[in-house]
């Protein structure tokens, strides 16, 4: 087998895992879930969160956080209290960046294991395409939100929703800004935004927490093995042995596939044991 295919292999499926990571399976990497554009959107129209700690903070449901927003004009906040504008924007705008480069690394390593072997590069290809395809939608999203939080701005709606106060206390459906908001007889986007309906259908679409997000890779998760393991046999039709490097990436991304909960029972990952000395 050739040692260079096979390290390309082993750094394509590092650099998939952690795009899966960035769509949300990681619980540190949230740019990705459904509440940071939603509150991305409504700190664009001036809404505030109120962080644990705060005075006259209390968390869990909202009608404590209506609470929040009716004694706005008796307590006394610390900017650090209350988030800035954008902040929430940010995380996605990070998260879709590192993204963007994790898949241009990975168009660049297909490229280079297609010189090597055309045939793993394509079945590995065909395997990760669902998972790429996914991560540029969410990459997409990022700049529908951006355009959206630009049109708010110019059409004078920036405090919109100035005064209004959202406790963030747990990634949860009753938590998000646009339920909250709902309680409260508001919507989180003005109905003059363009395409406010669409952008609102595929916010929805993104997973609310990393269970969610696990939940939602499954199967992009088990193609991606599929793919992995087809790329091994490949190469392994030009040499005897998977080497070392081979089986690190293919056992690799099993593992890590595994561990989101997929059923690798039908994917044919056959590893022969290396030989003495090799």
């Amino acid at each position: 087998m050739n040692p260079e295919a096979e390290l390309l292999l082993e750094a394509i499926a590092s650099n998939a895992s952690e795009v899966a990571d960035f769509l949300g399976i990681d619980p540190s990497k949230h740019g990705m879930l459904q509440g940071t554009p939603q509150m991305a959107l409504a700190e664009a129209q001036g809404a505030g969160i109120l962080k644990p700690g705060a005075a006259g903070f209390t968390s869990g449901s909202l009608q404590n956080t209506t609470e929040l927003a009716s004694r706005m004009q008796s307590t006394v906040f610390t900017r650090a209290q209350i988030t800035g504008k954008f902040n929430h924007f940010d995380q996605m705008k990070s998260a879709a960046t590192a993204i963007s480069n994790r898949l241009a690394t990975i168009e660049t390593q297909f490229g280079q294991l297609n010189r090597l072997s055309p045939e793993a590069a394509r079945v590995a290809r065909q395997g990760y395409q669902p998972l790429i395809n996914t991560a540029g939608q969410r990459i997409q999203l990022t700049q529908m939100v951006e355009d959206t939080i630009i049109e708010i701005s110019n059409s004078g709606s920036a405090d919109r929703l100035k005064g209004m106060v959202f406790s963030e206390t747990g990634r949860e459906a009753e938590h998000l800004a646009a339920n909250q908001l709902q309680q409260r007889g508001v919507s989180l986007l003005p109905n003059a935004v363009s395409q406010g309906q669409s952008l609102m259908q595929q916010i929805s679409k993104l997973p609310i927490n990393a269970a969610q997000a696990s939940q939602q890779l499954k199967e992009l998760a088990t193609k991606g093995a599929a793919g992995m393991a087809s790329a091994v046999q490949a190469l392994r039709m030009a040499g005897p042995v998977a080497t070392s490097a081979a089986r690190t990436a293919a056992i690799t991304v099993v593992e890590y596939f595994i561990a989101l909960g997929c059923n690798l029972t039908t994917i044919p990952l056959i590893i022969r044991p290396e030989p003495k000395g090799a």
